[in-house]
């Protein structure tokens, strides 16, 4: 398989879904790990989480971004609810599969001390509640991004008060801050 051709751009990214990620999980699962190819096989599968990485990540910003688009929150959704637990399956399988060889590639000593750690405390049964504190961090974000103030007879997002925190004018950060503050409580 080539891993060179997954997409590279936004579009093409989101547009994804599991049967696009899955044979080439499934092609690094079945390939046989030695020392002649372990770094391609790394390589490889860099490649593949980078792009899955990629799409959550995209996906997760755009919520931040606009957290009143329902079309971005629904993609989301799909992602963490469709792709994602399929991906950290398959990924821990292939951890696991690196680990079951006994292979110790230069200058990964720390990778495998993380995918080890990582392998200990995985369980599949926790992947749905990845996805539901995902969907609840991602309400969380609707709510406090709809959460306004007034500011110089302006009405401002908390977002948008931010930068004002590090105004150089002590009077400005503090008037800002007691704002936001007081909207808060």
């Amino acid at each position: 398989m080539n891993f060179q051709s997954l997409p590279t751009d936004a579009k093409s990214i989101l547009a994804l879904k599991w049967t696009d990620y899955e044979p080439y999980y499934n092609d690094l699962e079945a390939r046989e790990l030695n020392t002649g190819n372990i770094d391609t096989w790394l390589n490889d599968w860099s490649t593949l989480a980078a792009t899955a990485d990629e799409h959550y990540w995209r996906l997760y910003i755009a919520t931040t971004v606009n957290t009143a688009d329902k079309q971005i929150e629904d993609q989301f959704n799909k992602y963490i609810e469709e792709i994602q637990p399929l991906a950290k399956t398959a990924e821990q399988k292939l951890k696991d599969k690196l680990l079951a060889s006994g292979l110790s590639p230069k200058s990964f000593e720390t990778g495998l001390r993380m995918m080890r750690a990582e392998a200990e405390i995985f369980t599949e049964e926790n992947l749905p509640l990845l996805a539901e504190e995902q969907k609840l961090t991602t309400e969380y974000n609707k709510l406090r991004g709809a959460v306004t103030v007034m500011w110089d007879g302006e009405e401002r997002t908390l977002t948008q008060m931010f930068p004002l925190l590090y105004e150089t004018d002590r009077s400005i950060r503090q008037r800002a801050w007691g704002v936001t503050q007081s909207r808060l409580i």
